[in-house]
């Protein structure tokens, strides 16, 4: 199968009937409120105007944030690590996250003011005054049973709201601190006789703040960034059919750039940023519309920061799109890449499958050129089959997987004239649609459900010659008859089988390969066969191998489907001796090579991994591969938690994780993206 990495841009919003809940919060007059779960609600974050995201949080139109109450048990949710609300009177009462087997519990006043927060460590309570400010906080911690209050004053002074706190510890000890607002927003803190702390802003077109610098005198002054998109920008991309971008590092200070969707001068946050196409193109995905852009040239190299570029629509209508470039696809699901798929192509239509989350894609209007294709998604168990109603010719595809041996099979037909294909005798699928369609493409069918069956029999699928043929069959040999220079006829078990799908000559002009399904062969030293002399093909490549070709005794050239894969298309590491870690960056796979052959063969076959970002774990430590290149040392850090897990950090910002780390012996392993998983070291 053909994919590529797809780190993409997505807009999207929900449309819901769920409860629309808010806690009260009014950061102008009440700043110091607490808003438990309702941290991310606009007003919250004090921000205004017509919001499709802040950060990592997107919003519907008329700014509202919803909430579904959970339709499974809290117990449920902490077994299967799923997360769980449970609301009153439309406000958050239980919450836990899917990573966390620990709820929290939120109690309110009849002013939806939070009254009370609980999880296993705390239990605070919030009271508040006539005008609905918080006026004192009670926090017990249940560690060592142990109470801190704190009591806040407010006073407004010129075009600033002063609020004064007065902080009990447990052992009867107090300190005093100031916070200063204006307009919701922190300007100044202060603690005892302590300098204040003081924070400036910036502020986009809507007049929102964008920026945030902290400068504190007895340490340093840090910068924060937030990144807002609002609905009229969306719209004005959707409108224009195209988007700004740049390229920018990946994290601060690194000297791997990605493209970013530009707004106003500014990069989106890394969620929007883009991702690789099959020509190391960026792709973005807007799911307003559903819409795709695609910035040619985007990914051509790593390092060529501050290049731009305009990204044009290139598919619209659809969520789901296929990429189709010189032979190679992708498949794309809400601007996610589809990482592990297997599919299928009949007539003028594409199959694709993901298995895991049985997710099955059609492509019915596939022209066979480079471009992006629309697909429609069915949900469930199904299967697929390839029809020419013209000549009752069908093709059966199980688990993405065409069959190739249609021995002991025979047709059946339902009440309706639909199809069913019987395995042994017994009934297996119902081909839904079979008796009315009339165009040579895929469709979808389903398991046979115990309906009447009707005697019939279609025509099997045969060979465009008139030479007679069975189909291939995978559990046999092949033996191939030389009737030519580089011709050849192929038989299994004494019967003509069908000719393979491609049949090449490979470098150094001394072995033939060809291919059957998603299997690879080779006829050695073809030129040394005898006219009308027949020998055994060797098996060299299963589902998911790449061929690797050996000259002189050292891996030289890599195969795939029968086509040779440039030096330009991977990169090659040694990641221990006499092995070679290659990404292949148009197929985005990884596989591991020895750099020797050791079998004293031409040809062998490496598995290929989806993984882009490995480890090696050596006697020494470690070594970071993220894309094929190798990440320096002192770039990176990884640190392992009480469970044994590791948690890689690059430029101090986690990047990678890889559950139990210490158990693993040494080798190869594929690193998950890291989720800001909090651990402790």
């Amino acid at each position: 199968m053909k994919q590529v990495l797809l780190i993409l841009m997505v807009f999207a919003f929900a449309k819901a009937d769920f409860l629309q809940a808010q806690v009260h919060i009014d950061m102008v007059n009440a700043p110091m409120n607490p808003v438990g779960k309702y941290y991310t609600e606009l007003p919250a974050r004090n921000v205004k105007g017509s919001v499709y995201s802040v950060e990592y949080t997107r919003y519907s139109r008329d700014g509202k944030l919803e909430y579904q109450p959970s339709d499974y048990s809290l117990q449920e949710a902490i077994t299967y690590k799923k997360p769980f609300i449970e609301m009153k009177n439309g406000l958050i009462t239980v919450e836990k996250p899917s990573y966390s087997d620990s709820p929290s519990y939120y109690a309110y006043d009849g002013h939806k003011c939070l009254t009370r927060e609980e999880n296993d460590f705390w239990i605070h309570s919030y009271s508040y005054d006539s005008r609905k400010r918080l006026m004192e906080t009670s926090s017990y911690r249940k560690e060592d049973k142990t109470t801190k209050t704190t009591k806040y004053t407010y006073e407004l002074k010129g075009d600033m709201l002063w609020v004064t706190s007065t902080n009990t510890n447990s052992d009867g000890t107090t300190y005093f601190g100031t916070t200063k607002f204006k307009d919701g927003l922190k300007m100044e803190l202060s603690w005892g006789s302590d300098p204040p702390i003081k924070y400036e802003y910036t502020f986009d077109h809507k007049g929102n703040w964008i920026t945030q610098k902290v400068i504190n005198p007895r340490y340093t002054t840090t910068i924060t960034g937030r990144s807002i998109v609002y609905y009229d920008d969306v719209d004005k991309i959707v409108q224009d059919r195209k988007l700004k971008w740049e390229k920018l590092p990946f994290v601060e200070g690194s000297k791997v750039v990605i493209p970013y969707v530009m707004l106003h001068g500014r990069p989106v946050s890394k969620q929007w940023m883009g991702g690789r196409s099959i020509n190391n193109g960026a792709l973005f995905y807007i799911d307003v519309g559903q819409h795709y852009y695609l910035g040619d040239g985007g990914y051509v190299s790593n390092e060529d920061l501050g290049v731009k570029g305009i990204a044009p629509e290139v598919a619209a209508g659809s969520p789901y799109v296929m990429e189709h470039h010189d032979g190679y696809i992708n498949f794309y699901d809400k601007g996610l890449s589809l990482k592990n798929f297997k599919s299928h192509y009949y007539g003028n239509s594409y199959y694709v499958l993901d298995s895991t989350l049985q997710r099955h894609y059609i492509v019915p209007d596939y022209k066979s050129e480079n471009g992006f294709y629309n697909a429609e998604l069915k949900i469930g168990d199904y299967m697929a089959y390839g029809q020419d109603p013209q000549k009752n010719e069908f093709q059966i595809i199980e688990n993405g997987v065409l069959v190739e041996d249609y021995s002991n099979t025979s047709w059946k037909t339902i009440e309706n004239g639909d199809f069913v294909f019987m395995k042994a005798g017994k009934p297996v699928y119902v081909l839904t649609g079979s008796a009315a369609n009339t165009e040579k493409k895929l469709y979808l069918g389903r398991k046979y459900n115990g309906e009447k069956l009707f005697d019939f029999q279609p025509k099997k699928s045969e060979s465009a010659s008139s030479v007679e043929t069975v189909p291939f069959n995978t559990n046999a040999t092949i033996e191939v008859k030389k009737k030519g220079e580089t011709t050849f006829q192929f038989y299994q078990n004494g019967l003509r089988i069908e000719n393979p799908k491609y049949f090449i000559k490979a470098q150094g002009d001394m072995d033939l390969l060809f291919g059957y399904g998603l299997e690879d062969f080779v006829i050695s030293d073809y030129k040394n066969i005898e006219m009308d002399g027949v020998t055994n093909a060797r098996r060299i490549a299963k589902e998911n191998e790449v061929i690797v070709m050996y000259k002189d005794g050292k891996a030289a050239y890599f195969y795939n489907n029968g086509v040779t894969i440039p030096p330009a298309d991977y990169a090659v590491t040694v990641v221990q001796p006499g092995r070679w870690l290659v990404y292949l960056k148009k197929l985005n796979k990884t596989i591991f090579v020895d750099i020797e052959n050791k079998n004293n063969s031409r040809f062998g076959a490496s598995y290929t991994y989806s993984a882009n970002d490995w480890i090696h774990k050596n006697e020494k430590g470690v070594n970071l591969f993220s894309n094929g290149e190798y990440i320096k040392l002192g770039t990176f850090k990884f640190y392992l938690d009480k469970a044994g897990n590791a948690h890689f950090y690059i430029n101090e910002k986690p990047a990678y994780y890889l559950a139990n780390y210490s158990s693993k012996t040494l080798g190869n392993y594929a690193l998950a993206k890291h989720k800001g998983q909090t651990f402790k070291k």
